[in-house]
């Protein structure tokens, strides 16, 4: 059995407001961290850059203009890992868009060096283990001497 209710009470009124943005002509706001020099002898380097639009949407990442990582972006801290493989020179470009169609770009040119400890790491320890060793000869010495005075 069915039964309808022909009245209605109402106890409170909720009024939500959302601001939505109907049209947005701007572009995504990117900021980069610059180009970067790296050595070889670390495996990865994570890229950061400040973002932020009202109506972000996708983005496309790309190594020396090929896509090798794309998706579904939001605004604050986009973070990229970037694989130190080889030396050389590489463009890490992140490119952004909104749901308007609006897009934004940032270049970070990355600069991977050979790692060089220097010629000095190699002799840094006998040269140091001889000098103390002088030093500790010449205070037994002198004590030598001063013992005989």
């Amino acid at each position: 059995m069915c039964q309808t209710l022909d009245t209605v009470f109402l106890d409170a009124v909720e009024y939500l407001h959302f601001t939505e943005t109907t049209i947005d002509f701007d572009p995504p706001d990117i900021v980069g961290p610059g180009n970067l020099v790296v050595y070889d002898n670390v495996s990865s380097i994570t890229i950061i850059w400040d973002v932020y639009d009202l109506t972000p949407w996708n983005y496309t990442i790309e190594i020396d203009s090929v896509s090798v990582e794309d998706g579904i972006w939001s605004e604050g801290i986009f973070e990229y890992h970037f694989s130190v493989t080889s030396l050389g020179n590489y463009s890490v470009t992140l490119t952004l868009m909104d749901i308007f169609g609006n897009q934004a770009s940032d270049t970070v040119n990355i600069q991977v060096l050979e790692y060089d400890p220097g010629p000095t790491n190699g002799i840094l320890l006998p040269l140091v283990i001889s000098i103390s060793g002088v030093c500790i000869a010449i205070v037994v010495f002198w004590q030598i001497r001063l013992r005989k005075e």
